[in-house]
Formats: C-alpha cells, sequence, structure tokens
C-alpha cells in the first residue's frame, strides 16, 4: 500500500497505538497505514476499531492535522478481571498524514530503516505550549534526521540520552515534560529476527 501511495502521489494516515488500557490486541508501538476510501493494510484491534478509525483518518487526510482518538470498551467483567477479547480494552491511537510533501516521512525513513536491518529511534510530539516542537513533529533519536535547533534545553537533554542508549532494548511509552510543556510517545523500530524452519512435516 505505502509503495502505490508513492508511486501515485496519494497521501496516507500512519495510525500509531500510543497507550492500551485492559486487553487488547495489539500494544503501544503498533501500527497500521490507511489511505482515502477507508482502504488499510495492518490491524490494530480484533476488526471492531478499523472502520472507526478509518473515518476519523478521513479527516486527518483533510486538514492534515493530527489526532489522538481514544476508545475505551472495557466491561466489568474486564475491568475485574484484566480479561477480554481483544476489543473489550482500551487503547489511544495516534492518527499523522503522511503525504508527498514531507516524503511520507516519518513512515519512509521507518520503513528503510526495516529494509535495511537499521535500528530507528523516534518520538512524535503529542502536545505542545511552544512552537517548536510543534504537535505532530516526529523526533529522531537513532536512525533519522539530528533533532532540530531551539528545542527545549530539557528536551534537548533528554533526546541525547536517549541517543546514547539507542542499541540498548526496544522500548516505547509517554515522557512529560513542563515548563514549557511538551509530550512525546517514543517508540524503536526493532531490527527483525530472522526465522529459519527445517522439516517438511506439519509440525515445521
Amino acid at each position: 500500500m505505502y509503495e502505490r501511495a508513492r508511486a501515485e502521489q496519494i497521501p496516507l494516515v500512519l495510525a500509531t497505538v500510543i497507550a492500551t488500557r485492559g486487553s487488547t490486541y495489539r500494544k503501544a508501538g503498533a501500527q497500521m497505514l490507511i489511505g482515502p476510501g477507508g482502504r488499510y493494510e495492518g490491524m490494530l484491534s480484533g476488526g471492531c476499531l478499523e472502520g472507526d478509525l478509518a473515518a476519523h483518518a478521513a479527516s486527518v487526510l483533510h486538514t492534515g492535522t493530527p489526532k489522538m482518538v481514544r476508545y475505551d470498551n472495557r466491561g466489568d467483567d474486564d475491568l475485574l478481571w484484566g480479561l477480554g477479547t481483544g476489543c473489550e480494552g482500551g487503547m489511544d491511537v495516534w492518527l499523522l498524514r503522511l503525504d508527498p510533501a514531507a516524503n511520507w516521512d516519518p513512515f519512509a525513513t521507518l520503513s528503510r530503516c526495516f529494509e535495511r536491518r537499521e535500528r530507528a529511534t523516534f518520538a512524535f510530539v503529542l502536545e505542545s505550549a511552544v512552537p517548536g516542537p510543534a504537535v505532530g513533529t516526529t523526533l529522531w533519536i537513532a536512525g533519522g534526521p539530528a533533532p532540530p535547533a531551539g528545542l527545549p534545553a530539557q528536551l534537548t537533554t533528554w533526546l541525547a540520552a536517549k541517543a546514547s542508549d539507542a542499541l540498548g532494548p526496544a522500548t516505547c511509552g509517554i515522557v512529560a515534560f513542563e515548563s514549557p510543556r511538551v509530550r512525546l510517545f517514543f517508540d524503536s523500530v526493532a531490527v527483525p529476527h530472522e526465522l529459519l524452519l527445517v522439516g517438511g512435516g506439519p509440525d515445521a
């Protein structure tokens, strides 16, 4: 879908799970692509959220403004036992437009690092009380362009510390800074594992 969109100069929306609560099929860091007309590749739930996400993605495609979509389908049983069918939990999803003007970044860089088997670590700006970085900005910690100049000092320090640990275990989460208020979601795209199956029987 991504390659077709690039060839035809069609914008897409990158949907990323930011946080989950209770039983969900996918966890923080999971992503899917959504195109015009509600077409999508990848899944973030058992099929119960994708249609609604596509509707929200239509407005992001139209305006270019990032959007957070929050779901909470937890029932009493899930609250008590922490169990569910995968559609009964809560999920926060960040919708970000990918377009030709920005060369489909950040997905283009993530895709390139994945193909080259290189680690990529990034942060999405979810909230910001200052012009730089603006909401929707992607800050690269490893694998992408260097962070821009003029960021708040505490954010610059944090990015440098994360960069020095870029080869550590892949982690994701939300971090918030005050004075000025900046809230980020950070994640790493780990080098994919290779699996060799040897054998011709059903067990293989």
